[in-house]
């Protein structure tokens, strides 16, 4: 049975699901957007497991979610723009695998992240200056990536204030 199935035989009232240091082993396909039928899914956890494969754009129809973690898989290509629009979004964390590309520019609609975890991955580009936008925002932590260019001059203010802790 596939993760995507397995999940929709949870309870549309269900909150929070925690799958992570399980061995799952596979590929997280497309079919994740029906999990739109958990209306009320906040939290996400699949961490720490073997998932292969990119991340599928369909995350961005869990619009309630407000933690999603997905570290210490094996994920591959680029973090799907449609991450935008969970704009409920307070807590990311996408370390530890082998994404690829440059960060989405959308995360600058994530107003109520709180902390943003996209280390040990092989992303490239700058940082987008829609981070400005992350007013929230209280940890940045975008180590051991090809990560070029500056800082955006609001996270560095931030971080200044005290407000914002940064790892690059």
């Amino acid at each position: 049975m596939e993760l995507a199935e397995k999940l929709l035989e949870f309870d549309k009232n269900t909150t929070e699901i925690d799958l992570r240091f399980l061995r799952l082993i596979g590929i997280i396909t497309s079919k994740i957007g029906k999990f739109t039928k958990l209306e009320s899914l906040e939290k996400l956890d699949l961490s720490y497991n073997q998932f292969i494969g990119s991340i599928p754009a369909e995350f961005g129809k869990l619009t309630k979610l407000e933690k999603l973690n997905l570290s210490f898989n094996n994920l591959t290509g680029s973090i799907p723009a449609e991450f935008g629009k969970l704009t409920k979004l307070e807590k990311l964390n996408l370390s530890f695998n082998n994404l690829t590309g440059s960060i989405p520019a959308e995360f600058g609609n994530l107003t109520k992240l709180k902390y943003l975890k996209l280390s040990c991955n092989n992303l490239t580009g700058s940082i987008p200056a829609e981070f400005g936008k992350l007013t929230k925002l209280e940890i940045l932590i975008l180590s051991n990536n090809q990560l070029t260019g500056s800082i955006p001059a609001e996270l560095l203010q931030r971080e200044k204030e005290g407000k914002l802790l940064i790892l690059i």
